[in-house]
C-alpha cells in the first residue's frame, strides 16, 4: 500500500519565469523531512532565505487562526532560538548540489 503524498503547486511566477527548486520540506511520521540546494554563493543569503520563510509563516497563521502576525513571528522566533541552542535532529537534511 501507498501513502498519499499531498505536495504543493509551484509558486505561480515559477509557471511563467522558471527557476530552480532550493528547498522542500515536509511532514512524515510527525518529523520533518527536507531536501535542498546550496544554491547561494553566500550561507548569509540562507538567513535571510529562513526570516522571509518565517514571515510567510507568521502571515498564513495569522490568516488562519486568531493568533496576529506578530505574535506568531514570536513564536517562530522563540522556536528558531530554541532549535539554534540545542538541536533536535541535526543529521535531517539531504543536501542536493
Amino acid at each position: 500500500m501507498s501513502a498519499k503524498f499531498e505536495e504543493l503547486a509551484p509558486p505561480p511566477d515559477t509557471q511563467e519565469k522558471g527557476g530552480v527548486e532550493i528547498l522542500r520540506a515536509s511532514v512524515v511520521d510527525g518529523g520533518v523531512s527536507v531536501a535542498l540546494r546550496r544554491a547561494f554563493d553566500d550561507p548569509f543569503t540562507w538567513g535571510v532565505l529562513l526570516v522571509d520563510l518565517a514571515r510567510h509563516a507568521a502571515r498564513v497563521y495569522a490568516l488562519e487562526t486568531g493568533v496576529s502576525e506578530a505574535e506568531a513571528m514570536a513564536q517562530i522566533e522563540e522556536g528558531l532560538r530554541a532549535e539554534l541552542d540545542n538541536p533536535t535532529d541535526p543529521g535531517s537534511t539531504q543536501a542536493l548540489n
